[in-house]
């Protein structure tokens, strides 16, 4: 396969895979995302007048994006009931040929490790896994329709728990991306967590986009972004966050599913290219966090928390 040159377009919304599943927003204006060699398809780029899709390009070839990630909540006061996390994950995004398509099937292998601090007033491990790998594609329904649809095979668990059935999950999602306007995108469609706690989720919302303002008003990741000029953007959002393990219990000595949950809120700084090293830093504040074991339904309230993560991105 030697794919004809080609250049990333401009956005199109839709979700990737994150710490919990296909839960976190990816902006392919920022980051390459597929390649597409040959033509635009669908007649995309015919009538300029008309609001039309566009499909997200990336590099010739087969390698498309390495990012690395990395963060830290903090157990800010020592309380029974605090929960410090530090995390850092890597993953690498490959594009393969589809036989009878002329789409492109995304495969993205990733892992990250997470690392707890507390709480007293539970027994959680003082580190857990995920390893994953997500199989996406992206293909033109219509001049203005868009589909995403990806599924993820992966283990979660503490040292002793990733040979559990348990610690297997399959995530998933399935977008379907409108361009209404020149500005605005609907969003639609469904996200699979395959959590004890919260099983699936809605994709809903819309996207505006004009001049160096983009408004991402989505669920379950609104996300507003204000260009600074050059390569620089700042942005503030808000999220569903936390995630989902196998852990083998001290006390009982048995292994069940262990479901953290927080909600987010964050502030935060990107710089880089289409195409190139992209840069970014954010700070934020989790709140409404919870830890429940799926098996025994036991739930402990957790305290708030600030926090701060980074990521560098190719």
């Amino acid at each position: 396969m030697s794919p004809s040159p080609h250049y990333l377009t401009d956005d199109v919304a839709y979700y990737t895979s994150g710490k919990d599943g296909p839960t976190q927003y990816f902006d392919p204006s920022v980051y390459p995302t597929t390649f597409a060699p040959g033509p635009p398809s669908l007649g995309q780029y015919c009538c300029p007048s008309e609001p039309q899709i566009k499909m997200p390009r990336g590099r010739p070839g087969m390698f498309q994006r390495f990012q690395w990630t990395g963060e830290w909540f903090p157990a800010i006061d020592g309380d029974p009931s605090a929960l410090g996390v530090s995390s850092l994950g890597a993953s690498v995004m490959l594009g393969a040929p589809l036989p009878f398509t002329d789409g492109h099937l995304l495969i993205t292998p990733r892992y990250e490790v997470n690392y707890f601090e507390g709480p007293t007033v539970t027994d959680m491990p003082p580190r857990t896994h995920e390893a994953a790998v997500e199989f996406g594609h992206i293909r033109l329904l219509s001049p203005r329709w868009m589909l995403n649809l990806s599924t993820s095979i992966g283990v979660y668990g503490d040292d002793h728990s990733l040979d559990s059935g348990d610690a297997l999950r399959i995530t998933g999602r399935a977008i379907g991306i409108y361009q209404a306007t020149h500005e605005w995108q609907w969003i639609v469609g469904v996200v699979y967590l395959d959590r004890d706690d919260v099983p699936i989720l809605p994709a809903l919302g819309a996207v505006y986009k004009s001049g160096g303002f983009k408004a991402d008003l989505l669920f379950p990741r609104p996300k507003l972004t204000w260009e600074l000029g050059g390569d620089s953007r700042v942005y503030l959002g808000g999220e569903f966050g936390g995630g989902s393990w196998a852990v083998a219990r001290t006390g009982t000595g048995l292994t069940e599913r262990a479901d953290l949950l927080s909600y987010q809120l964050f502030a935060g700084v990107e710089q880089g290219v289409k195409g190139g090293w992209n840069r970014r830093i954010e700070a934020g504040y989790a709140f409404g966090r919870e830890l429940e074991y799926a098996e025994s339904g036991t739930v402990f309230e957790l305290d708030d928390t600030l926090f701060v993560r980074s990521g560098v991105t190719y």
